[in-house]
């Protein structure tokens, strides 16, 4: 699993998050608010091809995640910030 860099305050994420592919490539950027994520402001396959970010809006929606070749591995619901089991 790949990691996010970022801010942690007390333990949890702020601001905006970046994910990259191995190769270097901005895979994904990520809003969050005392450790809930609240926005994804951008998606990537691995040559830099926008892909659909899912319908996450103000914390509740789904979050989509790609390979770096853009196919889809898993769709992630969350509400009011944090997934849905």
């Amino acid at each position: 699993m790949q990691q996010g860099i970022g801010t942690l305050d007390e333990g949890k994420r702020i601001g905006v998050w970046t994910w990259y592919f191995e190769n270097g490539q901005l895979q994904t950027e990520r809003r969050w608010n005392n450790g809930k994520l609240i926005e994804i402001m951008s998606c990537y396959d691995g040559k830099g091809t926008v892909l659909d970010k899912g319908t996450l809006v103000n914390g509740t929606g789904t979050m989509l995640l790609y390979d770096s070749n853009g196919k889809l591995l898993e769709t992630i619901v969350y509400k009011n910030g944090e997934i849905v089991k």
